[in-house]
């Protein structure tokens, strides 16, 4: 007959702790992982270009490491241009998209007062309904904190898309 061997507490409890702290390693890098997704796949594309550039180069002479470096900063100063310029050009188009959304809305709201008069008319009925008359709220408040929300929603997402840009 086996006997079955038992595990003091103090293995569990280091497993624990040792499982903690790697959800914990793994949070604080996981925000890396993308740059150095992004980054590894640049590296696996334009590596055998500048392999096959640098490939008949002698780096033991001053000219053969000037001439890596040079090959360096303007493999680098490329794939930047490559990034920057279509994020900058889709960044200016989505803040021009975001603008103009704004802006449709706001002209909706002011072209079509009645509309969105009614439309808070039914909240401020519903919502004194569903309160049993306890909290009464007119459609004119509803509306003038539903015009904040949008200007200050619209201001927000501008900011936002900048500052991603």
């Amino acid at each position: 007959m086996k006997k079955i061997q038992q595990r003091p507490i103090q293995s569990y409890i280091f497993a624990g702790i040792v499982i903690l702290l790697l959800l914990a390693v793994f949070r604080l890098v996981a925000p890396f992982f993308s740059p150095l997704l992004w980054s590894t796949l640049l590296y696996i594309m334009f590596s055998p270009l500048h392999r096959r550039l640098i490939k008949k180069l002698d780096f033991n002479t001053l000219k053969g490491k000037i001439l890596r470096n040079l090959w360096a900063g303007i493999f680098t100063i490329g794939t930047l241009i490559l990034i920057v310029f279509p994020l900058l050009f889709a960044g200016r188009l989505f803040l021009t998209q975001i603008i103009e959304l704004g802006r449709l809305i706001i002209d909706f709201i002011n072209e079509k007062p009645e509309f969105i008069h009614e439309f808070f008319e039914k909240i401020s009925g519903f919502i004194s309904d569903a309160s049993s008359e306890q909290f009464i709220v007119s459609a004119s408040d509803i509306e003038a904190q539903f015009r904040t929300i949008i200007i200050n929603e619209i201001q927000n997402i501008i900011s936002l898309s900048s500052s991603i840009v």
